[in-house]
């Protein structure tokens, strides 16, 4: 997985790979620490904000049905799109990251560049989603499947699902 970060700090523009071990060297106020920070931000971003657009016929059938299908399959013939997508929404939100103005990271991009073939599936998944103190959604991952099962846990009439509904990752 390649790293680029333009227009960050000090940095003009700056690649590196993430492997095992990655180790970034160099002078001091060169924007090691910016790139560093950027990275880790862009970790934390794609736990909390990241998220794949769900059809609507899937959600009409979850509703209607009560569970669902989806194969990942799908998903993975977008994965590189969808990767560019999120770094694109990340790189607006940079000033947050750093805590300073919009005015510093107007031009500031941050991108990584995945192999296909490098993107693997969790190989099992099991969560129930919800609101409050009520479970909404069983989301189920088996190990020798490709695909995401969802239940609803609560009647269909009892539940008002906004649209667009938004997948949210968490791993």
């Amino acid at each position: 997985m390649k790293i680029t970060v333009k227009n960050l700090g000090a940095i003009e523009q700056a690649e590196f790979e993430l492997g095992d071990m990655t180790i970034i060297c160099g002078k001091n106020n060169t924007g090691k620490t910016y790139a560093t920070y950027a990275l880790f931000g862009f970790l934390s971003y794609w736990k909390e904000e990241f998220f794949v657009d769900i059809e609507e016929n899937i959600i009409q059938k979850l509703l209607t049905e009560g569970a669902v299908c989806i194969e990942i399959n799908e998903y993975l013939d977008h994965a590189v799109a969808i990767i560019q997508q999120a770094c694109a929404g990340y790189s607006r939100q940079l000033a947050n990251v750093f805590a300073s103005s919009e005015k510093y990271f107007s031009e500031t991009n941050f991108s990584i560049e995945v192999n296909p073939s490098e993107i693997i599936p969790v190989v099992e998944f099991e969560k129930n989603m919800g609101a409050a103190k009520s479970q909404l959604f069983s989301i189920v991952k088996k190990f020798s499947s490709m695909a995401v099962s969802i239940s609803l846990l609560v009647d269909k009439e009892n539940i008002k699902i906004p649209t667009p509904i938004k997948l949210v990752t968490t791993s």
